[in-house]
């Protein structure tokens, strides 16, 4: 009898391992589109709606300027599930004299087309970059240095691959994870993992960034978060304890890090020399 059941059972768990293969996007990735008075209500606000095209498809990446003129540009990423005007309050809570956003979108989400890759993302952050040197009136290389970062969760990821294309020096990260594959191990298991198409390696991407010279990281994560365990955050800091500071928040889980940490925020967004 078993073994007229063994081969069906095999069957089984392979159409399954097959079907979470080519359906894991839906797994990791929520998209969301923008309403129409989403995109108008920041174009009234003085925001900039920066169009482009690149290789998966239409994109659209939100500009909001600051006073004067912009001698640091912070690229923002948001987490999955998000939106990229997501970013909108937190800027305007920071602004300050010559400092402007930049939000990327996730391809796939909010306005842009495509599915979210590294790669795609990549694609995103060149198409992005080119479209508001344009609209500078200046070249991507003359834009590129004043050029940071700043993530939460999955956008961390984004952060962390735009500063490789960007040769940013500076970078904020809100609950970062080391890697997408530690995160399926985390909590799929260690066989779903195995099926994983892409990753996201902050270990890898940050190692990067830090060997820029005169390089700064900060890290703030919450003690009680439950979506990617602060350990996460404790290693990526361990490994590069010279460039990364790691500010934890106690008690403090997946969201509302932003207002918590605001004096040590100011600091970390500073100009650097």
């Amino acid at each position: 009898m078993l073994d007229l059941l063994l081969p069906g059972l095999a069957t089984l768990v392979g159409l399954a391992g097959t079907g979470l293969y080519l359906f894991q996007d839906k797994l990791i990735y929520f998209p969301r589109p923008y309403a129409k008075e989403d995109l108008e209500g920041f174009a009234g606000r003085g925001g900039l709606l920066l169009p482009f095209a690149a290789p998966h498809g239409q994109q659209v990446a939100f500009y909001l300027p600051g006073a004067g003129t912009p001698r640091q540009i912070w690229y923002c990423f948001a987490g999955n599930g998000g939106q990229a005007l997501a970013w909108e309050d937190f800027a305007r809570a920071n602004a300050a004299e010559g400092r402007s956003f930049l939000f990327v979108e996730w391809p796939g989400y909010g306005a842009s087309e495509g599915s979210p890759r590294p790669a795609t993302l990549r694609d995103s952050v060149r198409g992005a970059t080119a479209a508001l040197a344009n609209h500078l009136g200046t070249s991507e290389e003359a834009l590129r240095p004043r050029c940071a970062v700043i993530g939460h969760s999955l956008g961390c990821a984004g952060a962390l691959i735009a500063a490789g294309e960007l040769g940013a020096r500076q970078a904020i990260l809100f609950a970062p994870f080391t890697s997408l594959r530690d995160m399926a191990v985390l909590r799929k298991g260690p066989l779903i993992a195995l099926l994983l198409k892409h990753d996201y390696d902050n270990r890898a991407a940050l190692a990067g960034l830090v060997a820029q010279p005169g390089a700064r990281v900060t890290v703030f994560h919450g003690t009680a978060d439950q979506v990617i365990p602060i350990r996460m955050a404790r290693e990526l800091q361990a490994r590069h304890p010279e460039s990364v500071t790691l500010i934890e928040l106690p008690g403090l889980g997946h969201g509302g890090l932003f207002a918590a940490a605001e004096q040590e925020l100011a600091a970390a967004m500073a100009l650097q020399p």
